[in-house]
């Protein structure tokens, strides 16, 4: 299950967008590659747990978005793909935690994948925290969609998970862009973590 964690209290100009909505058609899908990469088209061919964020332009948001994930293990293995889109419009500054967690042990796979629109002159920071259960299968993927001037920064934090694999894909579009992608990751015993 994936939420805002303060969903009843976004701060103004963050709008949640349903599916149905043009910007989510406009842009739901277009960058993360589901034509080559199959976890990709896997999470776009199941797509039901998805957060659509549209920060308006020119707002500053002060306070993070905390977006959690968390798997309730089943007695048979799950999968779950969760999909996050967020449009950062042009002059806008947001900082997104993406947060995976699981209430238990067990085995599960989740297949993540997040889309980041950056508009002209905003600025986008991201989070993505994994402590899942040492028994899952983790795959995400980040697909970062960059205008001009645009400033993107992404902190991975990968604890959890038996197989761990982070993908990250920046597009540039524009002059003046900067990206800083940074990750911290801690394996022990039998971990596998992909970066």
């Amino acid at each position: 299950h994936s939420s805002p964690s303060d969903g009843h209290r976004l701060p103004p100009g963050v709008r949640v967008l349903d599916l149905a909505e043009d910007m989510v058609q406009e842009h739901l899908g277009q960058y993360a590659d589901h034509e080559h990469e199959p976890f990709t088209a896997l999470n776009t061919a199941m797509i039901e747990d998805t957060i659509c964020l549209h920060i308006a332009k020119g707002v500053t948001i002060d306070q993070p978005i905390h977006l959690q994930h968390v798997t309730v293990p089943q007695d048979q293995a799950i999968v779950t793909n969760p999909r996050i889109l967020v449009v950062s419009d042009e002059s806008s500054q947001v900082t997104i935690v993406e947060d995976y967690i699981s209430s238990g042990g067990g085995h599960y796979f989740t297949n993540a994948v997040t889309e980041f629109v950056v508009g002209p002159n905003a600025m986008a920071t991201h989070y993505m925290l994994n402590h899942e259960s040492l028994q899952a299968f983790n795959i995400s993927t980040l697909q970062i969609q960059q205008m001009r001037n645009s400033r993107f920064t992404s902190h991975s934090v990968l604890f959890g998970g038996a197989i761990v694999r982070n993908n990250i894909n920046a597009v540039l579009a524009g002059e003046g862009c900067d990206s800083l992608l940074n990750g911290l990751y801690v394996p022990s015993g039998d971990q596998v973590v992909d970066n």
